[in-house]
């Protein structure tokens, strides 16, 4: 079985082929992220192994290789996903030396991936496609009107001495509106301030009638998600379109680490009297960051020998000069 590893980047990709025993076979691969992207990928795959079923292991880059991963996996290999981490620690295993290179790290993506046979599978699901589209441009539009009122805010107040409240509102709008038409302005200042309300306006609609396709889309989708308290139809589309199908994920501990949130285990310790830190007791753990004065247990501070101040030193140079016409006047005929 051949695992081909992918370290996925903004405008190329880097692909290495590794048998089961760990050795690479064939030449690395480096090919543009563009439209030749699959085709390029899939006759180097066949150069390679034939016709013979592989297994793709890129690392973890949804944003950057999600078209990628939906090609190689339409084209009938298993697409999985190596988390960064597992990828860095497959990296310093396999790795001769500390050199790091694009190869040596699409090299180590395959190594986990034969190493760790229960990685995260792509799979393709419609609804969340759709959503995520739907998501994505959401947060685009969300971004150029804050962008728009930013500079709409600034303007009213150089010209009209005016702070208006929360322009995402129709009601605010509508008073800006009214306060520029009722303003003393040159007509071309005039004409701006309005085309900047009038883009507000229409990013307003296109916001609301997005939020209204979200709602309808999230709705069947995840009616568990939307009773939790707080959590609103934004919030679990954003959700379901990071995470997917969550029965993908056998535990809990598999979910917390794909998210980035499992916590680290760690022993809270206690400072004996000469200033180290040891273990309180193994059952007292605690899920927290150790403090910067416990992270070199065992070892004693050491001392800074600090420089004299210049004070200091103009009481040495003036004892000094002191001395020394004392001493020469004790000497002198």
């Amino acid at each position: 079985m051949v695992t081909v590893g992918i370290d996925p980047h903004k405008h190329v990709h880097v692909a290495v082929a590794v048998e089961a025993g760990g050795r690479r076979i064939g030449k690395p691969l480096t090919v543009g992220n563009d439209e030749s992207l699959i085709t390029v990928l899939l006759k180097w795959i066949r150069s390679i192994t034939g016709d013979a079923p592989i297994t793709c292991a890129i690392e973890d880059g949804r944003g950057f290789a999600r078209r990628l991963a939906d090609g190689l996996l339409l084209a009938g290999h298993e697409v999985v996903w190596v988390p960064t981490r597992l990828a860095a620690a497959h990296r310093k295993l396999h790795a001769a030396t500390g050199a790091k290179s694009d190869q040596i790290d699409a090299a180590a993506v395959a190594h986990a991936a034969i190493a760790t046979p229960g990685l995260d599978r792509h799979r393709i699901d419609e609804c969340v496609r759709e959503l995520r589209v739907l998501v994505d441009y959401r947060s685009d539009l969300v971004k150029r009107r804050t962008m728009a009122i930013n500079q709409l805010k600034a303007q009213v107040h150089v010209w009209l001495d005016h702070t208006p409240g929360d322009l995402a509102r129709a009601r605010n709008l509508a008073s800006v509106t009214t306060v520029v038409n009722n303003a003393t302005l040159r007509p071309h200042v005039r004409q701006a301030l309005i085309d900047m309300v009038t883009e507000i306006v229409e990013i307003n609609r296109r916001v609301h009638d997005l939020d209204t396709a979200i709602r309808q889309l999230v709705t069947p989708l995840a009616p568990a998600l939307l009773e939790v308290t707080g959590i609103s139809h934004n919030s679990a589309a954003v959700l379901i379109t990071e995470i997917g199908d969550i029965s993908r994920f056998s535990t809990s501990a598999k979910l917390a680490r794909y998210t980035g949130c499992a916590p680290i285990p760690f022993i809270p310790p206690t400072r004996n009297g000469t200033g180290c830190t040891e273990a309180a007791t193994a059952d007292s753990t605690v899920f927290s960051t150790p403090p910067r004065s416990c992270r070199n247990a065992g070892t004693q501070p050491r001392k800074r020998s600090w420089p004299a101040t210049n004070r200091q030193r103009a009481h040495e140079e003036h004892d000094a000069s002191s001395n020394a016409t004392s001493w020469t006047s004790s000497i002198a005929p």
